[in-house]
This record gives structure tokens, C-alpha cells and sequence, in this order.
């Protein structure tokens, strides 16, 4: 299988446990629209998981923040963080794929879907988190995602060290402008 596609398989799973486990913890504390905020953020990763039969793999996932000893407020930032990284990656993904693809179509619809659940997760952040702390978490988090989209495309495409600083330097700052990172 190829290396960005184990990514992106991970990036969904991950984006559905982090969803998942937001919704629950909005909805005990009576919050509905930070757990529509989560729902929103998963929902193309719930949608994908369901098509390819990654649900084993999701539940194997699911213990990642329920079993976890700590602070509900760790759970939390973690759980965010997740979710914008995983979001990151995959919207990184299906612009680079789309922009490779002449805009077809069904894929121009992925990466809009994927673009705004990205934006959504950034926003339920925001919400979560003063602005300073919100901001450090998803910068955080595009860094990440930015490494390994980046290093995945290297070693599927057999890319140089050149090309990596390049796909590295356009993505991470085509996430941080849609993320409103940028000065």
C-alpha cells in the first residue's frame, strides 16, 4: 500500500475517534454546538472510514481518550489537536491530488469537503481555547500534518530533497493562509 495512503487512512481514523470523543464530551457538558462543531469537523472522515470498512480499526481507536488517565482539559487540547492535524493532512492531500488531476470532478468535491471540515475543526478550536493557546495548538498541528504529507509524497513519488523543501514550504503555507495563520 502506498505510504500516503496509510496516511490518509490514519489521518481518518484519527479524525473519527477525535470527533467522536468531542461530540461526547459537548454533549455532557450541555455545549450543542461545540459537538456539532466536532460532528461536522469528522463527518467526511466518518463518510470515508464507513466506504472503505475502517470501522475494526476505529474502534480499536476509540480507547485513545476514553482510557487515558487525565485532565478532561488535556483530553480535550489532544483531542482538537487530532482533529486539525488529521483534517490538515487529508485537506493537503486532495488539494495536491486535485491540482495533479485537471479538477475533475468527484475530486474537486472531496477536496472541498475535506477543506471544510479542516476550517471547522480550526473553528471548534477557537471556540475551545483562548485565541493564543488556540492558535499555538493549531499551528502545531499543521507543522505535523505539513511533515507527514510531505515525507509520504517523497516516498511514494521517489522525490528529491529539493522537491520535499518545496512541497513542504506550499503546504504548510497553503494550511497556515486557510487556517488564518498567516500575517
Amino acid at each position: 500500500m502506498p505510504e500516503l495512503t496509510q496516511f490518509i487512512d490514519a489521518w481518518t481514523i484519527r479524525a473519527v475517534v477525535a470527533s467522536r470523543f468531542l461530540a461526547r464530551l459537548y454533549r455532557a457538558m450541555g455545549d450543542g454546538r461545540q459537538a456539532s462543531n466536532a460532528i461536522q469537523a469528522g463527518a467526511p472522515s466518518e463518510e470515508r472510514a464507513q466506504r472503505l470498512g475502517l470501522a475494526p480499526r476505529v474502534a480499536e481507536g476509540q480507547a485513545v481518550f476514553g482510557d487515558e488517565v487525565g485532565e478532561e482539559i488535556e483530553k480535550e487540547i489532544r483531542a482538537w489537536q487530532s482533529l486539525v492535524e488529521s483534517q490538515a493532512g487529508i485537506s493537503a492531500f486532495h488539494a495536491m491530488v486535485e491540482g495533479c488531476s485537471r479538477g475533475r470532478r468527484g475530486l474537486r468535491g472531496a477536496r472541498q469537503a475535506a477543506g471544510k471540515a479542516f476550517h471547522r475543526a480550526v473553528q471548534g478550536y477557537r471556540i475551545a481555547f483562548p485565541e493564543e493557546m488556540a492558535r499555538e495548538g493549531i499551528s502545531l498541528a499543521i507543522q505535523a500534518a505539513t511533515i507527514l504529507c510531505m515525507e509520504a509524497f517523497l516516498v511514494d513519488l521517489n522525490g528529491d530533497p529539493a522537491l520535499g523543501q518545496e512541497l513542504h514550504r506550499n503546504i504548510l503555507e497553503a494550511l497556515q493562509a486557510a487556517a488564518g495563520l498567516t500575517a
